[in-house]
């Protein structure tokens, strides 16, 4: 699997990046031709296009190796104060009590994020990582919150991994998120959870539960993707202070 070509020339005068690792650099999306080419990393990824009426709505995060001008990686960011159609996790958790607690704090959903998987173990990453962290900052954004997803619509498969979860990432009460009846996995916590499990979990849940974030106390099916999803939830003030300062010195 390939990552997607981007439409400009690599060479061509551009804003100074969010964030920079290495080649590798994190910067939104500026034309709809760039928009559709991070459409294209997400159908290289994911396998079909999944286009909906919340893409308009944000911005788009690109993962840019700025030797080639290639997109490596993609992740969309839809921060409340924009999010006119609502938020694509509430088909699956009823978000609002969560909003309704915390009026102060500016909210952001994360989703669609992608990296290509030759990309997923390196400087690529980091890059998306450091994205994120400048985006936040640049928009006084206080909670980033989204979906993170196992593969395949058995949640059976994956009862030991949304075991683990819920022991070690539950939510006190005023950052619990329910799901949707309708779409609810029951999930029963681990009470010893071993690290062998941890290991196990795709890369981008095991970055936010290094950051902190709160997992949702039972899992979700998203039918469109055939996937088994948790609501994270990570309040950036909370994220510790090692991770705090490393990417907001990635450049």
């Amino acid at each position: 699997m390939q990552a997607a070509a981007l439409v400009h020339d690599a060479s061509a005068l551009l804003p100074p990046p969010l964030a920079r690792v290495g080649r590798f650099s994190a910067r939104l999306a500026l034309t709809e031709a760039e928009r559709a080419a991070a459409h294209r990393v997400r159908r290289a990824v994911f396998g079909f296009s999944d286009a909906d009426r919340f893409d308009a709505d944000c911005d788009h995060l690109l993962v840019c190796d700025h030797t080639t001008g290639v997109i490596a990686g993609t992740a969309r960011l839809l921060p409340a104060s924009a999010a006119r159609a609502g938020f694509y996790a509430e088909a699956e958790f009823d978000i609002a009590p969560l909003l309704a607690r915390h009026p102060r704090l500016r909210f952001c959903e994360v989703g669609r994020t992608c990296i290509a998987p030759a990309h997923r173990h390196g400087a690529a990453m980091h890059a998306l990582w450091a994205g994120l962290a400048a985006y936040a900052r640049e928009n006084a954004i206080d909670v980033y919150f989204g979906t993170a997803s196992l593969p395949g619509a058995d949640a059976k498969r994956h009862a030991d991994a949304l075991g683990y979860l819920a022991g070690v990432a539950a939510a006190p009460d005023e950052w619990t998120v329910r799901a949707r009846p309708e779409r609810a996995v029951p999930v029963a916590p681990l009470t010893r959870p071993g690290a062998g499990l941890r290991r196990r979990l795709p890369p981008l849940l095991r970055g936010y539960l290094a950051l902190g974030a709160y997992v949702s106390p039972e899992a979700a099916i998203d039918p469109a993707f055939g996937t088994t999803d948790v609501l994270v939830t990570t309040r950036l003030a909370n994220a510790p202070a090692p991770y705090r300062t490393h990417f907001s010195h990635s450049s």
